[in-house]
């Protein structure tokens, strides 16, 4: 048998196992959570070292019950790995979304536990920050069509939530091309900050939920 460890540090360890697959910590969990629907060029782009040869492709995706259909888009199959993993996930958020859980866990491991949904919104902002920052970089463009998203519904109210991207190009401070827009408005929708219904695009529901995030972008 072996030692028995202090059961607070057995605690400590769970949580910290628990924490491990959230998508700040773990760039599987990024990818799985990211790439579903989404063509599979552009997801090599954003981790090629998950597919940096054939047959690492070929095992990556197959170990996690994940595949590339005949149209370029990559799939999630059902009761696989990577399907499972986002049930996990998602109960991950909710669970470490609520103050009073995050606030005992915290006071008993003397250690201050994240509200992981707000960091994940987080890094993906950051991540389009960083884009935005190189020269002449459509991301410039969507950080600000977040921020024109975000104060259109706020004073608008629901006939704002969604929103054709003419309409968001008349609100722009600027006259701005309309491929650029495009390419600006793709960067969001890859990175999950805005949905697209038909024609119409609105922020995400983990972002409005944090959208005063959107604040701390330049």
């Amino acid at each position: 048998m072996s030692e028995e460890k202090d059961a607070i540090k057995q605690v400590g360890e769970l949580i910290d196992t628990m924490l491990s697959l959230a998508p700040t910590n773990n760039r599987i969990s990024q990818f799985i959570l990211l790439s579903e629907g989404q063509d599979y060029q552009s997801m090599k782009e954003m981790y090629p070292d998950f597919f940096e040869d054939r047959k690492t492709r070929s095992n990556f995706l197959k170990a996690l019950g994940m595949k590339i259909k005949s149209d370029g888009k990559i799939d999630v199959e059902y009761n696989s790995v990577a399907s499972n993993l986002k049930s996990i996930i998602s109960s991950l958020f909710s669970l470490f979304e609520q103050e009073e859980v995050l606030n005992k866990v915290s006071a008993s491991l003397l250690t201050e536990i994240p509200n992981l949904k707000e960091e994940w919104v987080w890094i993906r902002l950051q991540t389009i920050q960083e884009l935005s920052k190189e020269e002449n970089s459509p991301a410039k463009l969507s950080v600000m069509i977040l921020k024109i998203l975000r104060k259109l519904r706020e004073e608008g109210g629901y006939d704002y939530q969604r929103l054709e991207s003419k309409k968001i190009l008349e609100n722009m401070p600027e006259p701005v091309d309309e491929s650029v827009m495009a390419t600006a408005i793709d960067i969001l929708t890859k990175y999950e900050l805005l949905k697209q219904s038909g024609e119409q695009y609105e922020l995400s529901d983990d972002l409005w939920s944090y959208k005063l995030l959107i604040d701390d972008l330049e």
